[in-house]
């Protein structure tokens, strides 16, 4: 397992890009436009103190290659929860986010959380436990990437500007138990560049 570099996940417009932030690794959510890439969104990292931080703990990550795209597959470890995830380049120009957490105790929050990057908002409205959601420049409306909550998972933008998603469904009557959330993240743009900005 690799520990300790950056790395991203290029499709065609879109890119997650994984950094590493204090014990864990964060990612962003970048867009091609104007020959660069832009910051979308970014994952909002707890702390080693959290005992539900607001996004999965992701210390370890290996890169694999599978047909025409790569999939990374992270793994971390925070009290005594375990967490995983896999994010895969698929088919249709999307990358596709598959996370689990096994915990021994009745969770908190469970789930991921993003903070839009200051030109970006949200085109889609704001129901709780929507399945899709678009997010556009805010200059010029300009619809950048949609996300779409599979099925078990629903994506709630909150007051203070975040993003989460998570979980629904009944919590688990006992622990341990394993508990999964999935989205996609689509590129409403054309192809990339070589270059960031």
């Amino acid at each position: 397992m690799q520990s300790r570099h950056d790395l991203r996940l290029v499709c065609g417009a879109l890119a997650v890009e994984l950094f590493h932030c204090g014990d864990r690794y964060a990612h962003r959510v970048l867009a091609a436009w104007g020959g660069a890439w832009h910051a979308v969104a970014e994952s909002i990292e707890g702390s080693a103190d959290d005992l539900w931080p607001p996004s999965p703990v992701l210390q370890q990550v290996h890169l694999e290659q599978h047909g025409a795209g790569s999939v990374a597959l992270l793994v971390g470890m925070s009290g005594s929860s375990h967490w995983s995830a896999a994010v895969a380049h698929r088919g249709d120009g999307s990358l596709d986010f598959d996370l689990a957490c096994r915990v021994v105790a009745i969770p908190g929050f469970l789930g991921s959380t993003y903070r839009l990057a200051p030109d970006v908002c949200t085109q889609s409205p704001h129901d709780a436990g929507a399945r899709h959601l678009t997010l556009a420049l805010s200059t010029h409306q300009r619809p950048l990437v949609r996300m779409t909550a599979a099925d078990g998972s629903a994506l709630v933008q909150r007051d203070d500007g975040t993003l989460r998603i998570a979980p629904v469904g009944p919590s688990p009557a006992a622990a341990p138990a394993t508990i999964r959330w999935r989205y996609a993240i689509q590129s409403c743009l054309p192809a990339s560049p070589r270059r960031r900005s």
